[in-house]
Parts: structure tokens; sequence; C-alpha cells
């Protein structure tokens, strides 16, 4: 088991927030991250646990992976 997160998704994320800042737009933070200093405002997004059950869905079938990379024979 691993816990997935799909850069493809954290990127577009991090490019919409860019360009909010860029416009003066406010920016809706998700959470708050303690880095042992304060809490710092962040957007998370939800990870995925990939288990044999579904590793073929979350990352062959979504084209993050390809087959021959996952599977090694």
């Amino acid at each position: 088991m691993t816990v997935f997160k799909d850069t493809r998704q954290l990127g577009k994320e991090a490019v919409k927030t860019a360009q909010k800042m860029l416009n003066g737009e406010n920016i809706e933070a998700t959470h708050r991250v303690n880095n042992e200093k304060i809490d710092v405002p962040s957007i998370l997004l939800s990870p995925v646990a990939v288990d044999m059950n579904n590793i073929d869905e979350v990352l062959i079938d979504s084209g993050y992976l390809k087959k021959e990379d996952v599977y090694v024979d």
C-alpha cells in the first residue's frame, strides 16, 4: 500500500492559486499546517490509498503511469 497524490492535480491547483495571488484575489486556504513556528494557511488535496485492488484504476487507467512502468517482468 502507498499513498498517491496526483502531481497533475497538485500542479493545476498551484497554478490556479498563483494566478489568484497575481490578480490580488483572495485565496481560500482549506487547512492550516503547523511548521513548528506558525500555522501556515494551506490548500491540501485528498490523497488516495493505492493497493493491489485499485492500482490499475488509480495509476494506469488515469494515464498517470504506463502499465509496463508499474508491472516489471
